[in-house]
């Protein structure tokens, strides 16, 4: 769910006992206090999951074999048809509830592969294991030149201008899903040599102000300044819209072509899936490659290329240098040349 924490209201003679002070641009500090239960409380926990007890006893009453971890929730049947009806009957609860979603990583259609909690569910193998982000491997940009030398030809679809945009900006912008899947075609100015797009929110953007991240015009069949803009041309949208730029398409029989859903955009799920579509087209093994390759491919061959650390954390927005370098591979010049330089 969206700030799960943030659906508990505090008593107000308690809310006193949760303020703080904050200065802005050196001016006289002020004082706030929270009207919601906060991050950071010790006691936080306990309370947001004695919260949900009566859901969990009501959900159980009725026989649905779920379970909650704060505000992550899993639950399993013994058929499609049956899960899917307890995951409307769930999802109609928490709604009418005054429970929020998070649209973004909510899946609601019945999966048999689960990644939940950290850990990779197998229901049809009836195990468990560790989806290490390390078994993943980065996209390179010659994944990304055969991308579009096979999918954004002069004759290519709007359904294929979008899917190689897409990533080709994650791949440039060090984009997360929740980065790429939020970004509207108003958060982005184009300029002579390179375009900035912001970033309304971001995981690791604590104070919601934002962030923006600047791409160069770099003039190559992979420039994510030219695609974006051809895509933009081919959807027949306003630069200045508040249209998600990634929506969903509508295929037109009549017409055999596509246009874009407006106020929609890609769930994970179908994003996830069209990537991999288009990842296995150019003979890439799909189970060594996810969405965060993309990412990982823009950072490892920023590092490879020599691009300095702080450089490449402040452009992926790393908070620490352990996430960064998660995400950073070096290839092998660079792993030789420790040995090569030890003077042997």
């Amino acid at each position: 769910m969206k700030s799960g924490y943030h659906h508990i209201d505090l008593c107000p003679q308690h809310q006193q006992f949760l303020g703080f002070q904050w200065s802005f641009n050196s001016a006289k500090p002020r004082y706030f206090c929270f009207t919601v239960l906060p991050f950071g409380l010790s006691s936080a926990p306990y309370l947001f999951t004695k919260f949900f007890k009566p859901l969990i006893r009501h959900w159980r009453s009725q026989g649905f074999r779920i379970v909650l971890f704060l505000d992550d929730g899993a639950g399993c049947e013994n058929d499609f048809d049956t899960t899917r009806a307890v995951s409307d009957a769930v999802r109609h609860n928490l709604l009418n509830a005054g429970i929020v979603p998070n649209v973004d990583k909510s899946i609601w259609e019945p999966v048999q592969t689960l990644e939940w909690l950290g850990l990779l569910w197998l229901f049809r193998e009836g195990s468990i294991a560790i989806p290490a982000l390390r078994g993943f491997r980065p996209i390179l940009p010659e994944h990304l030149v055969t991308l579009v030398s096979k999918f954004a030809g002069d004759s290519a679809s709007l359904s294929d201008i979008r899917d190689v945009t897409l990533c080709l900006l994650g791949f440039a912008g060090f984009f997360r899903y929740s980065d790429i899947s939020n970004l509207k075609w108003c958060n982005v100015i184009f300029h002579d040599a390179h375009m900035s797009i912001f970033i309304s929110r971001s995981k690791t953007d604590q104070l919601h102000v934002g962030s923006s991240v600047v791409i160069a015009k770099t003039g190559h069949v992979t420039c994510p300044y030219t695609m974006l803009l051809r895509f933009a041309s081919m959807a027949q949208v306003d630069l200045s819209s508040e249209q998600y730029i990634f929506g969903k398409l509508t295929f037109h029989r009549r017409t055999n072509s596509y246009s874009i859903r407006l106020g929609s955009r890609l769930s994970y799920t179908r994003t996830r899936e069209v990537i991999g579509q288009k990842f296995k087209a150019i003979g890439l093994d799909i189970s060594n490659f996810c969405l965060h390759s993309l990412r990982m491919g823009g950072a490892t061959t920023a590092a490879n290329q020599d691009v300095s650390a702080t450089l490449i954390k402040k452009h992926g927005r790393w908070k620490s240098d352990k996430s960064k370098e998660l995400y950073c591979r070096e290839d092998l010049k660079h792993q030789l040349s420790v040995s090569l330089n030890l003077g042997l």
